[in-house]
């Protein structure tokens, strides 16, 4: 499930903890195109003391201009804020976020 994230206004996404899920940014409709993706990151929001990464791995570039990457462990009741770092082929540095939500209980 995808929606708007209340306190962020990022697009967010729900996974449970310990799952190993796919996601990607879709940047079709910013008529740009992508050259090279130079980082996926994430960030917990802090909203659990003692809170796993949430780790990224594979990071693709797919056709239609969107950056596919697995999203794997996590905490539960932890948002956590993943940020694509990419340039396009102009030459423009540009960055796409989503708040990916872990929960296990309560999607």
């Amino acid at each position: 499930m995808k929606y708007i994230d209340e306190e962020t206004g990022l697009l967010s996404r729900e996974m449970r903890p310990g799952e190993d899920i796919q996601f990607h940014f879709d940047l079709s409709a910013h008529n740009l195109t992508i050259d090279t993706v130079e980082s996926v990151q994430s960030t917990a929001k802090g909203a659990v003391a003692e809170v796993d990464a949430l780790s990224i791995s594979l990071v693709e570039l797919g056709i239609n201009d969107k950056i596919y990457f697995w999203a794997a462990g996590g905490t539960d009741n932890e948002d956590y804020q993943v940020i694509a770092r990419f340039t396009t082929t102009s030459g423009e540095q540009l960055a796409e976020s989503v708040i990916i939500k872990c929960r296990l209980h309560g999607f």
